[in-house]
């Protein structure tokens, strides 16, 4: 499907920790610690790499009917699943536009 982006990565996204990372190339660390501290520090770079993947995350939760998995992304994400309009953020919608409360 054109403009789709994996679940399953998305999932991997979703639960990353920038702290546990492994070890990586030291020039890479260096480059990547640069842009991490530049921004809101490790925990603020951990965040913004769970929601990028929340959105294929929180469809596929909604197409399978998870409502217990689409509270946990929400959580996870620093969203709270009682905020009515949380779902309908741009920023979760997938290629051609869907989002969870389309499916």
């Amino acid at each position: 499907e054109y403009g789709s982006f994996d679940p399953a990565l998305a999932d991997e996204l979703v639960g990353m920790e920038w702290e546990s990372l492994g070890s990586l190339d030291p020039r890479w660390k260096t480059k990547l610690n640069q842009v991490v501290n530049s921004a809101d520090g490790a925990q603020g770079y951990s965040l913004t790499l769970r929601r990028l993947g929340a959105g294929p995350v929180l469809r596929q939760a909604a197409f399978r009917d998870d409502v217990q998995r689409v509270v946990e992304v929400l959580d996870r994400c620093g969203w709270s699943a009682k905020e009515a309009g949380g779902l309908g953020m741009c920023t979760l919608n997938g290629g051609l536009g869907e989002t969870a409360l389309h499916v």
